[in-house]
């Protein structure tokens, strides 16, 4: 499992609205995680050769399978998420090639984004 650190500003004003408003800080980091994985699936189009999977085999000689399985392996529940590959060749791929790392790294400032995003309507919806 690849984990990323994601810089959340405001932590305070977070538990400032979770002690006034818990529903209201629950339902947008809710949103925000929900956004997360949208940006994760997003760099997983191998189609367009974004080269953050950076395969050896060529283009045209790939099944795109692991970019594909992506999509099979999101799981959404409560303040929680997680998204990777099913493919169960994918360990192995990545293990000479970290391209989860890579998707992962490449989507960080936009997820970091999500979250200002959400924390920020949290303030402007509690009046905090």
């Amino acid at each position: 499992m690849i984990e990323i650190d994601i810089d959340v500003y405001g932590l305070s004003k977070i538990e400032k609205i979770y002690r006034r408003a818990p529903e209201v800080i629950r339902r947008r980091l809710n949103n925000a995680i929900k956004m997360s994985v949208m940006e994760i699936l997003k760099r997983t189009d191998d189609g367009g050769d974004s080269g953050l999977f950076q395969f050896r085999t060529p283009r045209a000689s790939r099944t795109g399978y692991i970019a594909l399985s992506f999509r099979y392996g999101i799981t959404i529940s409560d303040l929680e998420a997680s998204i990777g590959p099913t493919a169960r060749y994918a360990p192995r791929v990545h293990r000479n090639n970290p391209f989860m790392k890579r998707i992962a790294e490449a989507a960080k400032p936009d997820i970091e984004k999500h979250f200002a995003d959400e924390v920020n309507k949290a303030i402007l919806e509690v009046g905090e």
